[in-house]
């Protein structure tokens, strides 16, 4: 009980380093809790995968002559359902419960698919794959459709915000920047500039704007005019 709250505390101390970091850095709000909900998802599809075999024959059918054929069974089973729920899942979403719906509703389902593993009996076996089967049935294909293909469905400046954070996960020395502050507001304009005022002299930028506060923070300024390229005094 001690170590089950230790690893408790532990996670919630990660949780909350990660947040304050996140905002502290000025990344979307939705960035972090989009981030762990994936990630605890990707945890207990290949902690399943690596673990249910190996329970399944050393625990749970141990008794049985034929359990590694019994075992394999189960897991093609479950691993063939888990790729072909999504298809239902995508479809009750898009037309009837909606994407934010759908992804509640799949991690409720997973969250008590594991819980319910804990009761070594059939009945809750099974139960609990038939949970976690329904669970990311709902979830997987909703979460990456919440956000859109390439950024559909998220506004303009949410776009610049995501630009950024792949700058600065990539990580690149060169970057070009076409008018990055276009079609934002007021507050998300000047957390783009502050972004990108914080990357001068990392890195090597070169942007396309008419936005006078970037234009201040330029080394060098080249104006097209009459199809020419001009060096403008600073």
């Amino acid at each position: 009980m001690i170590q089950l709250i230790g690893y408790v505390i532990f996670t919630a101390l990660i949780l909350f380093v990660a947040k304050t970091y996140l905002d502290k850095k000025g990344h979307p709000k939705a960035l972090f809790y989009l981030f762990f909900a994936e990630m605890w998802e990707r945890f207990s599809f290949y902690g399943m995968r690596a673990l249910l075999t190996l329970y399944l024959i050393k625990d749970f059918y141990q008794d049985l002559q034929n359990n590694e054929e019994i075992a394999y069974g189960i897991y093609a089973a479950y691993g063939a359902l888990v790729y072909l729920t999504p298809l239902l899942g995508g479809y009750l979403a898009d037309k009837y419960i909606g994407y934010r719906k759908s992804i509640l509703f799949g991690g409720i389902l997973m969250a008590l698919g594991h819980f319910f593993m804990a009761f070594p009996t059939e009945f809750m076996f099974y139960g609990a794959l038939g949970l976690l089967i329904m669970g990311n049935g709902f979830f997987k294909p909703n979460i990456s459709t919440l956000v859109g293909e390439d950024g559909a469905r998220i506004s303009e400046g949410q776009k610049q915000r995501l630009g950024l954070a792949r700058i600065i996960y990539r990580n690149p020395k060169f970057l070009i920047l076409d008018e990055p502050t276009s079609s934002l507001d007021k507050e998300t304009e000047k957390f783009v500039v502050n972004n990108i005022n914080e990357l001068k002299g990392l890195k090597t930028i070169l942007i396309s704007t008419h936005n006078e506060e970037i234009l201040k923070k330029c080394d060098l300024i080249y104006q097209i005019k009459n199809k020419n390229l001009y060096l403008k005094n600073i």
